[in-house]
């Protein structure tokens, strides 16, 4: 007589084993609280007490959600979280304690953008770009403002003669931009629209380097704070400095870079000389009021947007060199932050690229 075979076991959902401690760090570094997540995740706190494993489905959407590197969490602890950058400025000079995952996951993409464009201008032998590091602390603010402003044949009066800040945005980065600066505009982390980037915590950065110099400008700032902001960094461009900042106009402390690049920036966008800082503040909010109300004339699409968040030179670059085939597609994808072959195609034809 056959004995009957025993039924299989049920297998459930693989299950991974992942430290706590890396969880909590996750939590906190996200800045969602425990509450939040739970919405999202019922049985977080098991998983942080260690007394239930997730699924690997579940850990790699919680790695979205807290905005973590999926592979972080197998790294068999909480890694320190650092901006790889010397200076980071704050208002009032102050150190904030730790970057946010948006703040530093922005630096490592323009970081990454800035390598692919390194090597790229060595691969087409672009010559350095000269005015990186021309200028130095010692120098006159006024006359360095006026070497700026010959060399990315930007003046006053282009600020001044535009209907909004919008545009008057637009042609200053454009003007930057073909003079062989890498100028990113973006109020989100990559093109993620959930990811907002905060202006209390920085409202640019530059990445100096001598053939793909870099200067982030924060899109959710208002429009004449991004016209201060993109002058004041490029300012540090000139110095060839490399940095963070949350600095405005009428920021009154800080150290002398900062200063510096202020007064050079107010300079170069109003031709003010040296004033006070309370004249200084009185420029800048009659500016900023001037054209308050004021609607562009025309919207850039969809696309227009994206490349905009790129840099434009550096889109058409790296989606020319993608046809071209020296830049895997894969890659292109993720510099671009982009996902689908159709957003490609898109942002492609509409830089003229066929």
């Amino acid at each position: 007589m056959t004995t009957p075979a025993s039924p299989s076991p049920q297998r459930g959902p693989y299950r991974v084993s992942v430290d706590p401690a890396t969880l909590r760090w996750a939590q906190e570094r996200s800045g969602k609280d425990v509450k939040t997540l739970e919405r999202r995740f019922p049985k977080y706190r098991e998983w942080e007490a260690g007394t239930l494993k997730p699924t690997y489905r579940q850990l790699e959407h919680f790695a979205r959600a807290t905005y973590t590197p999926f592979g972080v969490l197998f790294s068999g602890g909480p890694i320190k979280d650092e901006l790889d950058i010397t200076d980071y400025r704050t208002v009032s000079d102050k150190r904030p304690r730790k970057p946010s995952p948006h703040l530093l996951d922005t630096v490592y993409l323009c970081q990454r953008r800035q390598g692919w464009y390194h090597d790229y201008a060595l691969e087409e032998e672009h010559d350095p770009v000269a005015f990186v590091g021309s200028a130095s602390l010692d120098d006159d603010p006024a006359e360095v403002a006026r070497k700026m402003s010959s060399t990315l044949d930007f003046r006053v009066d282009d600020r001044s003669d535009v209907a909004n800040w919008t545009l008057a945005v637009r042609r200053f980065a454009d003007r930057a931009d073909a003079k062989g600066v890498l100028v990113m505009i973006s109020g989100v982390v990559g093109n993620n629209t959930s990811r907002p980037l905060d202006v209390e915590e920085f409202r640019g950065f530059a990445l100096s380097d001598d053939l793909a110099p870099l200067v982030f400008v924060n899109g959710a700032d208002s429009k004449a704070a991004q016209m201060f902001t993109l002058a004041h960094e490029l300012a540090h461009i000139w110095l060839g400095n490399t940095g963070v900042s949350n600095t405005t106009l009428t920021t009154t402390a800080g150290h002398r870079t900062d200063k510096w690049c202020t007064q050079v920036a107010a300079e170069l966008l109003w031709g003010v000389g040296y004033l006070s800082c309370s004249t200084l503040r009185q420029a800048y909010t009659g500016e900023t009021n001037k054209h308050t109300n004021v609607r562009p004339s025309s919207r850039r699409s969809f696309f227009r947007a994206q490349v905009t968040r790129i840099g434009e030179r550096f889109a058409y670059d790296l989606i020319a060199d993608t046809l071209y085939g020296r830049t895997l597609y894969t890659e292109a994808f993720g510099l671009l932050a982009i996902k689908k072959q159709a957003t490609f195609d898109n942002i492609k034809a509409d830089l003229g690229l066929r």
